[in-house]
């Protein structure tokens, strides 16, 4: 009676141990998804083309911070501050950003806040302006027939230099909606100072 068992039992353990490392193949195949140069925003993602920085150089009541716009897209931006349409592209971020000090932009984590000359702030990586423009009509051009969404809370963190840069977003909108995502390259620089 033993006999009889012998096969159905190597047989199981052969169908166990097949199931076991096909199990463990599978796992080292899969491949996690890239988070790198994507924004993601109500349920969609977008891969992130290209970036474009403008230097507007010392800004504020009292000349306390220093403004660079950064702005990121799945289109192609053109080579210029006046950005009106922007082709093939269903969402971008505008931002502009104010470091502390005057002498030149400096890195780090900005927040929103309500009033960029507001004393508490003189000292802080700050923005109060960022715009989020989604292609509503579904031309696959940005324009002014879009919807532009302004934020209402949030984080944006810049890291790198010489125009290499990682731009973090971790952005609330109007009516609780949120961006979040990154984009890392080569930003085309634009000298916005006059």
């Amino acid at each position: 009676m033993l006999k009889q068992f012998y096969p159905i039992r190597s047989l199981a353990l052969a169908v166990l141990v097949g199931f076991t490392f096909s199990a463990c193949s599978d796992d080292d195949d899969e491949v996690s998804p890239d988070t790198e140069n994507r924004i993601e925003y109500n349920g969609a993602s977008y891969t992130l083309k290209s970036g474009v920085v403008i230097d507007y150089g010392v800004t504020g009541d009292e000349d306390t911070h220093y403004n660079y716009d950064f702005m990121v897209t799945d289109g192609i931006l053109p080579d210029t501050e006046e950005i009106f349409e922007i082709p093939n592209a269903k969402i971008s971020v505008y931002a502009e950003l104010l470091s502390p000090g005057a002498d030149a932009f400096e890195v780090g984590t900005f927040t929103f806040v309500q009033d960029v000359n507001a004393a508490q702030n003189r000292d802080k990586h700050v923005f109060e302006y960022v715009e989020v423009v989604v292609d509503s009509n579904n031309d696959n051009m940005l324009d002014m027939d879009d919807d532009y969404l302004e934020v209402t809370g949030g984080t944006i963190k810049v890291s790198g230099s010489n125009n290499d840069y990682t731009v973090e977003y971790n952005l609330t909108l109007d009516g609780g909606k949120t961006v979040k995502g990154n984009y890392s390259g080569d930003f085309n620089y634009i000298d916005g100072r006059d």
